[in-house]
């Protein structure tokens, strides 16, 4: 048989040919322009602080497992126990005071190593000495990235810094005679906060609008003594969790805030509030306990003790 070349018959070399082109022109119509992002691991998931005379920051699985310190403080310094995640779920944001009185606002790396949390690159992202006992102590990442909100316990004024460092600015200062408590809530598209406001007609929940800085709505309205925190459900869910006391109940409750119709319901028995990614659950702090309440049936599963500090869920 007559051969042109090295590569056989003329016919096979053609066949050959056409069938490169296909296989290039299907491969450069199913490939991505570029690979996709992989998804970080789903945990560690929840964040919390636990005080004493070193005081230390955790991270642990959602169920409760791998509860690993990933930065402790000096002896006899303090810290404050409500850490933030950021929206990417790779950096938790917390304040601590290295030495009274000063304070500052921190952020943390949570690596991965063998399986095993790790804190890295602990930067300072503001120096908050001038702000007071409680300032910055409940930290809330937009989760748009971009900045992290508190209030100041030296004045009644909302701030935000930039989460990478960089100047404090104020956008919210309530009406004179009135107060805000130290807990903040962004909703899951970044665009509006709520916080805690309190004057001669009690306390009440506000939304503010981050755009414009105007007050769009207000809740529960002198229902309550106590709000001591809050936090938005996650995407698809226009609720609210808090813990509050009442007038007529001083046992402190997880609540949970229909954003439209304005009713507020008690879930179950404890402190602090945060949402899992899902909107099923709110993980919350009971008896120096971390636990988890199911909203639609109230069953209660505790994850880990030893805990004096509100527990933060990651958004996914």
């Amino acid at each position: 048989m007559k051969t042109h070349g090295r590569t056989g018959p003329w016919f096979w070399n053609g066949w050959a040919i056409l069938g490169c082109l296909v296989l290039v022109g299907i491969h450069a119509r199913t490939s991505p322009a570029h690979p996709p992002v992989p998804m970080p691991p789903a945990d560690p998931a929840i964040a919390f602080g636990v005080q004493g005379s070193l005081p230390k920051l955790y991270v642990m699985n959602a169920d409760g497992s791998n509860k690993t310190s990933i930065h402790t403080l000096p002896r006899f310094t303090g810290w404050s126990g409500t850490p933030s995640w950021s929206p990417d779920g790779q950096s938790l944001a917390f304040a601590q005071y290295p030495g009274m009185p000063g304070r500052a606002l921190f952020r943390i790396d949570v690596d991965l190593v063998n399986g095993v949390p790790q804190g890295t690159n602990l930067t300072m992202i503001a120096d908050l000495t001038a702000c007071g006992g409680s300032c910055g102590s409940t930290p809330e990442w937009s989760p748009l990235g971009n900045e992290i909100a508190f209030v100041p316990s030296s004045g009644p004024t909302i701030l935000v810094v930039p989460s990478t460092g960089g100047a404090v600015a104020p956008i919210y200062s309530p009406p004179p005679g009135s107060g805000l408590g130290l807990f903040l809530a962004w909703s899951s598209d970044g665009s509006q906060l709520a916080f805690v406001e309190f004057n001669g007609a009690g306390r009440s929940i506000r939304v503010l609008d981050r755009g414009t800085g105007l007050v769009v709505n207000t809740f529960v309205t002198g229902q309550f003594n106590l709000i001591s925190s809050l936090d938005w459900a996650r995407l698809g869910s226009n609720r609210l969790a808090f813990s509050a006391t009442t007038p007529s109940d001083p046992t402190e409750r997880v609540h949970v805030l229909d954003l439209g119709t304005g009713l507020a319901a008690p879930i179950v028995a404890g402190e602090g509030a945060a949402w899992s990614p899902d909107n099923a659950k709110i993980a919350f702090v009971a008896g120096g306990k971390i636990k988890t309440v199911v909203v639609a049936t109230g069953a209660v599963q505790t994850l880990a003790t030893g805990s004096n500090g509100y527990p933060d869920w990651r958004r996914f």
